[in-house]
């Protein structure tokens, strides 16, 4: 049974929900054994209203995060966040009404519990699916394909239509992709992917649509791709498919929706922020520097040029060191505060696109066509390229950043803007917060 169908027994997730069920349970205990006072104040009413909506807020989650595969530590972050946000929501609101009492150790200590009961016994699950699993069968290969197949915790059993020359020796050379229903038939391997950047030209279509027929998982590598990193695959499409391709237009309600909420947070916290703001541009000035702010012009929404600022590091004699206040700064990663103005003067979105200087994003879309459509969106203070960047520890090249970003307005949602900001947070974004590279730094 391939792990698709075993992923959607009732079995399976009558027991995902029974795992979540007690990660919240257990929190609850421990809440009952640390804080014994906190919680003999709430009623009865209360908790069992609170377990059922963190419950609820979980399940939800695990819906919207439903991959194949073996799970992921970004497919865990995923559960954790997006179930502690939602359940945080559903928590503020009946606590605006009275109708339960906020608890945000049982949402956090809850959530983790939960997230990580659900990775360790999925973990079990997949790998005892695995053993009645024969692997992948690709038609054609790549650099790109052995990778993508180990990501998915699976393996390469044979390849149709690929040189010899192509294939790292240990795997099997089957034949030629016109006996992919011969070899399924034989192998019946749990998957078959099309690993040829041109599979119209080698795939024998008539032959993937019954094999699909008859419940065989058959993908291709941008879909895989996307499974995998979390990012769009643009090596391989002609720009003209990318430019043309309607999953990469963002819905005008989204965007409606995550303009009133960027706007009244990133007030709030340019209101709560403006005494730093106050006393570093003081601190600036009395540096010997004429004005605390920098400032570089970069391509906004729609391709409308604005000016993002920055607090003044380097030193006024032009020489480009940092001064000694600048070290500060940096050090403490205030330098992109500024940036809060963007937000609230509606230039920028707390998530969204890395800013990018004019005079690079010009030059991106005449080399790359389907660059310019990361400005369907406004550029964020934070993107989803932010925890790839912190984990790595290094900058992330452009094709790569386009890759994200095409993810981003692919899957534009509130929910997801939540997600990069706990994973941001989490994974110390303050670093990723930073452009890397030429192309974001010009403060």
């Amino acid at each position: 049974m391939g792990q698709r169908a075993l992923r959607s027994r009732f079995l399976v997730k009558l027991l995902e929900l029974l795992l979540v069920a007690m990660g919240i349970a257990a929190a609850m205990a421990s809440y009952a054994v640390l804080f014994p006072l906190n919680f003999g104040q709430l009623t009865r009413d209360e908790l069992l209203l609170g377990f059922g909506l963190s419950l609820a807020a979980f399940w939800w989650a695990l819906f919207l995060s439903d991959e194949g595969g073996l799970p992921k530590p970004q497919e865990v972050l995923r559960v954790f966040f997006l179930g502690t946000g939602i359940s945080f929501i559903l928590h503020a609101i009946l606590n605006y009404f009275q109708l339960l009492t906020r608890s945000f150790f049982l949402v956090l200590v809850g959530g983790a519990l939960a997230s990580l009961l659900l990775a360790l016994v999925r973990r079990w699950i997949y790998r005892q699916a695995q053993d009645g699993e024969t692997g992948v069968v690709t038609i054609g290969f790549t650099p790109l394909t052995e990778q993508l197949v180990r990501a998915l915790g699976m393996k390469i059993v044979g390849v149709l239509g690929a040189a010899r020359a192509e294939v790292p020796a240990g795997i099997a050379m089957l034949g030629e992709p016109e006996q992919i229903e011969e070899v399924v038939a034989q192998l019946k391997p749990s998957q078959v992917l099309v690993a040829s950047p041109r599979w119209q030209d080698t795939a024998p279509a008539a032959s993937l649509l019954r094999l699909r027929f008859q419940g065989v998982t058959v993908s291709d590598m941008p879909a895989v791709y996307e499974q995998v990193f979390e990012r769009i695959y643009c090596q391989g499409p002609a720009p003209v498919e990318m430019l043309l391709a309607p999953d990469l237009l963002v819905d005008s309600r989204t965007m409606a929706v995550q303009a009133v909420y960027t706007n009244l947070i990133g007030l709030s916290f340019l209101i709560l922020a403006s005494p730093v703001l106050a006393l570093v541009s003081v601190a600036i000035l009395l540096a010997g520097n004429r004005s605390a702010f920098a400032s570089v012009e970069c391509s906004g929404f729609r391709g409308v040029p604005f000016l993002l600022y920055g607090f003044r590091t380097q030193k006024p004699d032009g020489s480009g060191e940092l001064s000694p206040i600048g070290k500060i700064i940096t050090r403490l990663h205030l330098v992109r505060l500024p940036q809060l103005i963007n937000v609230v003067r509606g230039e920028m979105a707390l998530v969204g696109p890395q800013p990018v200087r004019r005079e690079f994003a010009t030059r991106l879309a005449e080399m790359m066509p389907f660059y310019s459509l990361r400005n369907f969106v406004k550029p964020g203070v934070m993107g989803h390229d932010h925890g790839a960047r912190s984990a790595q520890k290094a900058p992330v090249d452009e094709l790569k950043r386009i890759e994200y970003d095409l993810y981003y307005i692919k899957c534009a949602s509130p929910i997801f803007d939540l997600e990069i900001v706990g994973r941001s947070l989490l994974l110390r974004g303050q670093a990723g917060l930073e452009p890397q590279g030429p192309v974001g730094r010009g403060l």
